[in-house]
Protein backbone atom coordinates (compact mmCIF):
# COMPACT_ATOMS: atom_id res chain seq x y z
CA UNK A 1 0.00 0.00 0.00
CA UNK A 2 1.39 3.39 -1.01
CA UNK A 3 1.78 5.99 1.75
CA UNK A 4 0.44 9.51 1.18
CA UNK A 5 3.21 11.88 0.06
CA UNK A 6 2.74 14.17 3.08
CA UNK A 7 3.86 11.38 5.43
CA UNK A 8 7.41 11.80 4.11
CA UNK A 9 7.56 15.43 5.19
CA UNK A 10 9.65 16.07 8.28
CA UNK A 11 8.11 18.33 10.90
CA UNK A 12 9.89 21.63 11.37
CA UNK A 13 11.94 21.80 14.58
CA UNK A 14 11.87 24.90 16.70
CA UNK A 15 15.20 26.74 16.80
CA UNK A 16 15.75 25.86 20.46
CA UNK A 17 15.31 22.12 19.68
CA UNK A 18 17.92 22.12 16.90
CA UNK A 19 21.50 20.91 17.33
CA UNK A 20 24.21 23.56 17.07
CA UNK A 21 25.03 22.49 13.50
CA UNK A 22 21.34 22.61 12.54
CA UNK A 23 21.13 26.13 13.99
CA UNK A 24 24.19 27.25 12.03
CA UNK A 25 22.78 25.73 8.83
CA UNK A 26 19.42 27.42 9.43
CA UNK A 27 21.02 30.82 10.14
CA UNK A 28 23.26 30.61 7.06
CA UNK A 29 20.23 30.03 4.79
CA UNK A 30 18.28 33.08 5.96
CA UNK A 31 17.96 36.05 3.59
CA UNK A 32 17.82 38.49 6.52
CA UNK A 33 20.55 37.80 9.12
CA UNK A 34 19.35 37.20 12.67
CA UNK A 35 21.29 38.82 15.54
CA UNK A 36 22.49 36.01 17.80
CA UNK A 37 24.51 35.29 20.88
CA UNK A 38 27.25 32.73 20.26
CA UNK A 39 28.12 31.16 23.62
CA UNK A 40 31.56 29.58 23.82
CA UNK A 41 33.57 27.81 26.47
CA UNK A 42 35.24 30.98 27.82
CA UNK A 43 33.09 33.88 26.59
CA UNK A 44 30.17 34.83 24.37
CA UNK A 45 29.83 37.03 21.31
CA UNK A 46 26.84 38.96 19.99
CA UNK A 47 26.50 39.53 16.29
CA UNK A 48 25.48 38.02 12.97
CA UNK A 49 26.77 34.77 11.46
CA UNK A 50 28.55 35.57 8.18
CA UNK A 51 29.87 32.12 7.26
CA UNK A 52 30.87 28.84 8.84
CA UNK A 53 32.31 25.40 8.22
CA UNK A 54 32.98 22.43 10.48
CA UNK A 55 36.06 24.15 11.99
CA UNK A 56 35.29 27.88 12.30
CA UNK A 57 32.56 30.50 12.34
CA UNK A 58 32.92 34.05 11.09
CA UNK A 59 30.71 36.43 13.08
CA UNK A 60 30.26 40.17 12.51
CA UNK A 61 29.91 41.67 15.98
CA UNK A 62 27.68 44.60 16.85
CA UNK A 63 30.91 46.62 17.24
CA UNK A 64 31.53 46.05 13.49
CA UNK A 65 34.42 43.68 14.26
CA UNK A 66 34.87 40.33 12.55
CA UNK A 67 35.25 37.56 15.13
CA UNK A 68 36.52 34.08 14.29
CA UNK A 69 35.19 31.35 16.60
CA UNK A 70 36.46 27.78 16.70
CA UNK A 71 33.52 25.45 16.10
CA UNK A 72 34.65 23.13 18.91
CA UNK A 73 34.47 26.03 21.42
CA UNK A 74 30.85 26.87 20.52
CA UNK A 75 28.45 25.55 23.16
CA UNK A 76 25.17 27.29 22.29
CA UNK A 77 23.55 29.69 19.81
CA UNK A 78 20.63 31.92 20.81
CA UNK A 79 18.64 34.25 18.58
CA UNK A 80 18.44 37.59 20.42
CA UNK A 81 16.13 39.47 18.06
CA UNK A 82 16.46 42.71 16.12
CA UNK A 83 18.66 45.51 17.37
Amino acid sequence: KKQPSWLGIKPVKSFQDMTIDEKLEHLSRQFIPFPCEFICTDQSYRGVLKEWDNKQLKVKSFKEETVMINREDLKQVKIIGPR
